[in-house]
C-alpha cells in the first residue's frame, strides 16, 4: 500500500501584516512534542485565569480596560524565553514559507520582518497553531463549555455487582 503525504505538502496562505506566508503542517511528532512546549508556557496563563472565569469575576465579554488587571497577573508569569524558545519552533521550523521569496522563514528573516511589529508575529503564530492544533482547541472549547444532548458521553450500566 502506498503511503499518501499530501497532507503535509499542501500549505495554507495567509496574510499577516500585508505580508503573504504559506503554513505547512507539523509531522505528528513534532506536534506532539510542541504540545507539551504549549502547554508548560501556557499553563499558567489559564490556571490564573480559569478561576477568575469560573467565580464569574471575570467574563470574556469584559471591557478590556476592565480585565486588564486579570490578564496582567496571568501575563506575569509567564517565561520569556520559553516563550521566545516556542515563538521560533512555531515559526522556524520549515514550516512557514514567506510568498515573496519562496524561502522558508529564518529567525533572521522573522526579526526583519517582524521588527516594531511583535503584534504581526504573534498572529503568524496563531495561524500555525490553528493550522495544526485547531481541531484540539475546537474540541477543548467543547470540553470546558455548555454541553447540549448530542456532547453527553453515552453511558452502559454495568453488570459488576459489588
Amino acid at each position: 500500500m502506498q503511503a499518501n503525504y499530501s497532507r503535509r505538502i499542501e500549505g495554507k496562505e495567509v496574510s499577516v501584516g500585508g505580508e503573504l506566508f504559506v503554513i505547512y503542517p507539523f509531522g505528528a511528532f513534532t506536534a506532539a512534542n510542541l504540545s507539551g512546549e504549549l502547554a508548560s508556557v501556557l499553563a499558567p496563563v489559564i490556571g490564573t485565569l480559569a478561576p477568575l472565569i469560573a467565580d464569574k469575576k471575570l467574563d470574556m465579554d469584559d471591557d478590556v480596560m476592565t480585565a486588564v488587571p486579570q490578564f496582567s497577573g496571568a501575563f506575569s508569569v509567564l517565561s520569556g524565553d520559553k516563550l521566545e524558545k516556542l515563538m521560533k519552533k512555531l515559526l522556524c521550523s520549515k514550516n512557514v514559507v514567506t510568498k515573496a521569496d519562496g524561502e522558508w522563514l529564518t529567525e533572521e528573516m522573522a526579526d526583519e520582518i517582524f521588527c516594531g511589529r511583535v503584534d504581526q508575529m504573534y498572529v503568524l503564530a496563531f495561524h500555525v497553531l490553528k493550522e495544526n492544533f485547531g481541531g484540539f482547541f475546537e474540541r477543548a472549547v467543547s470540553l470546558f463549555g455548555a454541553r447540549d444532548a448530542a456532547q453527553t458521553v453515552p453511558t452502559t450500566q454495568s453488570a459488576t455487582v459489588i
